[in-house]
């Protein structure tokens, strides 16, 4: 992959520019194919920290991306239409932007699409829960991501005009053009949570920023991609009719998720209660809420949330259930049993047979990790997280279970004779496969 230097192309819109703290003036542009070499080059340079154009980083006639009409059906059916979102503004007014939720009827979206005197966008989220090659494409390409880390594919179709106005994302993405062209406004600046919130558009369903800013304009053609680092203000509209891209979004818990999710872990576990200190001494012309009761309440409070803290194994359940669990709805999409290589569910008459293999469903976050038990006898516990749920197992090839699950890769039945030796892994495999978060498939021989 080459550099093709450091500016393609420098416009400026109105008006909020802050020479002294803008990150970059320019965004610098690789030339294709994206590939694993570059990885260790990006990661240092570019990731969390600056944008990166890549111009034709895919074969977009090879690649595996939906059509336009993939994207239509998927938000016209009643299974996957849940993640649909149809976005709508007149050209030019921000105060304009309408939202309305899937599943949509067929008709009713062909017409919007043909009613020019509004502007649409239909977004898709979880197209990879439906999509399996998209979902291996989507692995093999960003396989320096852990997979907990990959939140999901969003696939946006918009005619000439259509988008969803200057926003930032909380998250590192990448947007691959896979249809059609997109003009890209890239942002100088990266924005803290109070600045988005004091720009926003008000009383209307999306966020939107009210505020131009300084940026560089790029247009996208087929097999292009944009990296960007989270917080970064950008603005992206179809120059094209037929204009179909492709996000592949990080997911990253904030503090707010996780001591949300501390709260819930300690609803039952922190049941120390505020007891008077010294009420002898307090007389009426004193006030109630002393500094002393405040301490001993800010005291009760800490110890509490220290114990969670110390507590490895506890700790970790809580990180790998909330880094794994669905973002918008656990639907893990129709399964086909009339498919050719779907063999049943019961893997005890599957294992009469060599011919078949088990592999993780599409689009399901997983993560690994290992706790040190105190003994005696010490010992290591191996866990698995997926869909927000944990399975474990002191079994030494549960490591191995586990690690090919979380990346992708088939489980054949020799391994699986060999794990299902254990009651535990075999109660674990089977539940696995009873949620369809490991799916049951045939060789091809």
């Amino acid at each position: 992959m080459r550099h093709r230097g450091q500016t393609e192309s420098l416009k400026t819109f109105l008006f909020y520019r802050r020479p002294a703290s803008s990150l970059f003036q320019s965004v610098d542009v690789w030339e294709g194919p994206w590939s694993s070499a570059a990885t260790s080059s990006f990661l240092q340079e570019y990731w969390g920290q600056k944008p990166l154009l890549v111009r034709q980083a895919f074969d977009s006639s090879s690649s595996p991306f939906p059509s336009w009409h993939n994207i239509v059906d998927l938000a016209v059916d009643d299974d996957a239409g849940y993640a649909a979102r149809l976005v709508q503004h007149t050209a030019g007014d921000l105060t304009s932007f309408s939202l309305e939720l899937g599943p949509f009827d067929p008709d009713e979206l062909d017409d919007e699409f043909e009613d020019r005197t509004l502007k649409t966008t239909l977004l898709v989220n979880d197209v990879d829960r439906r999509r399996a090659d998209l979902a291996d494409w989507m692995e093999e390409q960003f396989d320096f991501l852990p997979r907990w880390r990959m939140d999901d594919a969003q696939i946006s179709i918009a005619q000439k005009g259509g988008g969803i106005g200057p926003h930032v994302d909380n998250y590192d993405v990448f947007l691959i053009q896979t249809s059609g062209q997109r003009e890209w406004k890239v942002g100088w600046d990266k924005l803290s949570t109070a600045e988005e919130y004091a720009a926003l558009v008000p009383d209307i369903p999306v966020r939107i920023l009210q505020k131009k800013f300084d940026a560089v304009e790029y247009v996208l053609e087929p097999g292009d991609m944009l990296y960007l680092p989270p917080r970064v203000i950008h603005c992206g509209t179809a120059a094209s009719d037929q204009c179909v891209t492709l996000s592949v979004g990080c997911r990253a818990p904030s503090a707010a998720d996780l001591i949300a999710r501390m709260a819930e872990q300690l609803q039952n576990t922190a049941t120390e209660r505020y007891q008077d200190v010294n009420l002898r001494e307090l007389t009426l012309s004193d006030v109630s809420l002393t500094t002393q009761v405040k301490e001993s309440m800010k005291q009760i409070a800490l110890r509490a949330i220290q114990s969670l803290l110390e507590d490895d194994a506890a700790w970790d359940a809580l990180v790998g259930g909330i880094i794994t669990e669905p973002i918008r709805d656990d639907d893990l999409g129709p399964f086909d049993e009339d498919e050719d290589d779907y063999l049943g569910d019961n893997l005890e008459e599957l294992l009469q047979s060599s011919n078949f293999y088990l592999k993780r469903s599409p689009g399901v976050s997983v993560a690994t990790s290992n706790v040190e038990i105190s003994g005696p006898p010490a010992s290591r516990l191996h866990r698995l997280f997926a869909h927000g749920i944990m399975w474990e197992s002191k079994e030494s090839i549960a490591w191995e279970i586990f690690h090919h699950i979380e990346q992708g890769l088939p489980l054949t039945s020799e391994q699986l004779k060999a794990a299902l030796m254990s009651l535990g892994l075999k109660s674990i495999l089977e539940d696995l496969v009873g949620r369809q978060l490991l799916r049951v498939y045939r060789c091809n021989r």
